[in-house]
């Protein structure tokens, strides 16, 4: 299978997202009228002001849980040397997230328990099924492949 392929796939849309995401961000942060109301009250400009450090909190949130960590996975991804693990499936591949847009599996590898996030899977993987799961280190995002017994 082709990991750097589905690897580098998933950064590109990502750092796309993330772009889009930044310049909005920036947008509103600078632009003193965001909503283009005109308005000029004190509780337009104080909801501005709470959007704003929502908009911020977001950002740092964003940086710390996805940018530092799909940073750390770059060396991975260059050099084509992922994690493996096999193991057995806990539970099936679930949609989770906002508006279920990731989805995660459950296995259990050496009798212990572990989360990933899986960007693609083979078709009908389901629980107690044999797994070999080559995935990032530090984002988890995660190849799930069926083995044959």
């Amino acid at each position: 299978m082709e990991y750097t392929k589905i690897f580098s796939t998933c950064y590109i849309e990502y750092i796309f997202f993330l772009l889009l995401a930044f310049i909005a961000t920036i947008y509103f942060c600078i632009c003193r009228d965001p909503f283009r109301r005109g308005l000029k009250t004190d509780d337009y400009r104080l909801k501005i002001k709470i959007y704003r450090v929502i908009l911020l909190i977001a950002v740092v949130v964003v940086v710390r849980y996805l940018i530092i960590p799909m940073a750390r996975d770059v060396k991975f991804v260059n050099s084509q040397k992922y994690e493996i693990d096999n193991g057995t499936v806990y539970s099936e591949i679930i949609r989770t997230g906002a508006f279920g847009l990731h989805r995660s599996i459950k296995v259990t590898v050496n009798g212990k328990v572990y989360e990933y996030q899986v960007i693609y899977s083979d078709k009908n993987i389901k629980k107690g099924d044999d797994v070999q799961i080559t995935y990032l280190p530090h984002t988890t995002w995660s190849v799930v492949e069926k083995e044959d017994k």
